[in-house]
């Protein structure tokens, strides 16, 4: 994981052999503190992957969710929702969208859904709703508990949505 200064054209390694393959890196602005998947595709004898925190200098790196049969196998895409303090994550092995707090406690299993292949999550902060796609199914929404899921778009051909984003009353 490498922070790049734009102001003086430098880069700073912040982990290296901690991070094994970082994936969805997101930055809560609130606590100052980065979040991302460590995955570990490929690596003999390790688990697929964890979500990881650490302070915005790389320091004080912690193993929020690990490897866990309940709670996490193979965490595809994660959001942070920092009015809650909570985390929301989509595992592709265990076909579910979960959440905990910010620091890993209180874990739920808010929707089993089913899916194929989740590529993207994305909170609705304007309406409170959680937005995820599925590589060949759609785009499906429910609320912050998982209740109310709707499928809100269904692709006609054989589109591949790989992300999402909310902005106000639409989607992208």
């Amino acid at each position: 994981l490498y922070e790049y200064s734009i102001a003086d054209n430098k880069t700073k390694i912040l982990l290296s052999r901690e991070c094994r393959q970082p994936a969805g890196l997101r930055l809560d602005t609130l606590t100052k503190k980065i979040f991302f998947i460590n995955r570990s595709e490929g690596l003999d004898n390790v688990d697929e992957g964890s979500i990881v925190r650490s302070e915005i200098n790389g320091k004080e790196l912690n193993h929020l969710i690990i490897n866990d049969a309940a709670w996490i196998r193979d965490p595809i895409n994660f959001e942070i929702y920092s009015p809650d303090n909570k985390i929301y994550w989509l595992d592709k092995k265990l076909k579910s969208i979960f959440y905990a707090d910010l620091d890993g406690k209180n874990q739920k299993k808010i929707y089993n859904t089913a899916f194929f292949w989740p590529n993207a999550i994305k909170i609705d902060k304007t309406n409170l709703n959680i937005y995820w796609s599925d590589y060949y199914k759609g785009i499906n929404r429910c609320n912050l508990l998982g209740i109310d899921v709707v499928l809100i778009y269904k692709p006609a051909t054989s589109e591949h949505i790989k992300s999402i984003e909310v902005i106000g009353n639409h989607l992208y």
